[in-house]
């Protein structure tokens, strides 16, 4: 008897230490949700709006960040969910609090454009140097852009139909975009141009060693948006 009782509380002591761990790691999770380089963020507001209004408006993208995020859509996908979490979420925090405080559409969407463009192109400005590094860097980018397109933006979040995928150039076509579609539930389709230029943004860190074309865009109201980049070491067939 007393041998069975002593298993008892050692199956009870297991069961409550594992409920009790399985409850600090996902309370540790939630704590651990915060505005992406918050501290950035707030070093850019004071630079514009000084630093006791930074404080304030800090204090409510927190709160403003915290409710999106909580009833934010969620994907089974992990690669859409990245997008909305670390991406959508954040940004339209952000142009919400600067609408509340500046009631002016196209100020708002200037100051989030300037806020986040180190949040959103940080990792660019780290690997595209690398590039040069190798004797075909147009060659390795192709390969980046098809693996980049497959894994960070999948279907059903985007529809991606490329065009040409040569050591000229490669190009593809954009018909379908989760920024699209989740913005335009939370009525701020005028965020999705916020991102176009991030593109842009990034396209500019190449200096010339890859060409950047875009016509059309989603966000503009086109059917699709139309990537190209071209190797300025090869020459260009359709111009000769």
């Amino acid at each position: 008897m007393k041998k069975h009782e002593k298993k008892e509380k050692h199956f009870l002591l297991f069961f409550f230490c594992g409920v009790l761990l399985a409850y600090l790691i996902r309370r540790n999770r939630l704590q651990t949700v915060r505005f992406p380089q918050l501290k950035n963020i707030q070093k850019g507001l004071a630079e514009k709006y000084g630093t006791v209004e930074a404080a304030f408006l800090v204090g409510k993208l927190e709160a403003r960040f915290e409710d999106l995020y909580s009833h934010r859509p969620r994907f089974r996908e992990p690669g859409l969910q990245s997008h909305v979490d670390q991406l959508i979420i954040p940004v339209l925090a952000l142009y919400q609090v600067l609408m509340e405080k500046l009631g002016e559409k196209e100020k708002a969407l200037e100051d989030v454009h300037s806020l986040m463009l180190q949040v959103v192109t940080g990792k660019s400005r780290l690997i595209i140097p690398l590039l040069q590094k190798f004797p075909k860097p147009f060659s390795v980018f192709r390969y980046a852009v098809r693996l980049v397109n497959r894994t960070t933006f999948p279907a059903p979040g985007w529809k991606i139909d490329y065009i040409e995928d040569s050591e000229e150039r490669i190009s593809f076509h954009i018909h379908e975009c989760l920024y699209v579609k989740v913005l335009k539930v939370y009525d701020a389709l005028e965020l999705v141009e916020v991102f176009c230029r991030f593109d842009d943004d990034i396209a500019a860190l190449f200096e010339g060693k890859i060409l950047w074309k875009r016509e059309s865009t989603l966000a503009k109201g086109a059917t699709m948006c139309d990537f190209c980049y071209e190797n300025p070491n090869e020459p260009l067939l359709d111009e000769e």
